[in-house]
């Protein structure tokens, strides 16, 4: 997100040239942070219990083992929801540098 957000300076310098205000650049990296976060969560929540499936599926052709590999847990949301918490906030730093950006040296034309 850090690397992402020095590359766009110019793209939020125009947006903040076109009128968006500080908060609302601010607000789109964090959504931005966020989403990202929550989509690779889910992702690895479902690719972790895919894993456990095949493994059981496995276990149950070989020695008669069955497990219920699709069980949740109750940690399993709060842990979610814990990554995306971190996530957002780790998508804090690059949010501040965005509303940060100067509109006029990062429109100035190249030289």
């Amino acid at each position: 997100m850090y690397s992402a957000t020095l590359e766009r300076k110019r793209e939020i310098a125009t947006m903040r040239a076109l009128g968006a205000r500080r908060t609302t650049i601010l607000s789109i990296v964090l959504l931005e942070s966020c989403a990202i976060t929550a989509i690779g969560g889910i992702v690895g929540l479902l690719g972790g219990h895919g894993v456990a499936y095949f493994g059981a599926y496995i276990l149950a052709a070989r020695g008669g083992l069955v497990t219920h590999p699709f069980l949740i847990s109750a940690l399993q949301p709060l842990v979610l929801g814990s990554v995306i918490l971190l996530g957002t906030l780790a998508g804090l730093l690059p949010a501040v540098l965005a509303y940060r950006t100067e509109v006029a040296e990062n429109l100035a034309p190249f030289s």
